[in-house]
């Protein structure tokens, strides 16, 4: 069994209200991406189209973060979205193309 966390109304569970702070913050802390472990969550699903573009900025800079340091995996863009894998729960995911940002360079 595999959980899925997503958006509610009402009462908001501690990891949804979590990640939502995460998410919304002006530079998103690596700290999402161990909450993203932590659940464990397999994939992530970036639905560009309902987030503004500083809020988009952020998160894709700390997506590009985790892809350098190997803790994330784009797997492929589609119409509604880009899809990636966590890592450290889906170790054997494989990329379709390249991320739709730019990736640093992490030296060695």
């Amino acid at each position: 069994m595999r959980r899925i966390t997503t958006a509610v109304s009402g009462f908001e569970p501690p990891i949804a209200k979590e990640i939502q702070e995460l998410t919304h913050e002006e530079v998103v802390p690596d700290r999402f991406l161990d909450l993203l472990e932590s659940i464990p969550c397999s994939y992530l699903v970036m639905h560009n189209d309902s987030m503004g573009s500083a809020n988009q900025l952020a998160i894709e800079a700390v997506l590009a973060r985790g892809i350098a340091a190997g803790r994330v995996l784009f797997i492929k863009s589609y119409e509604a979205g880009d899809l990636y894998a966590v890592t450290k729960t889906e170790p054997n995911a494989k990329s379709e193309g390249q991320p739709p940002f730019p990736i640093p360079v992490v030296a060695p």
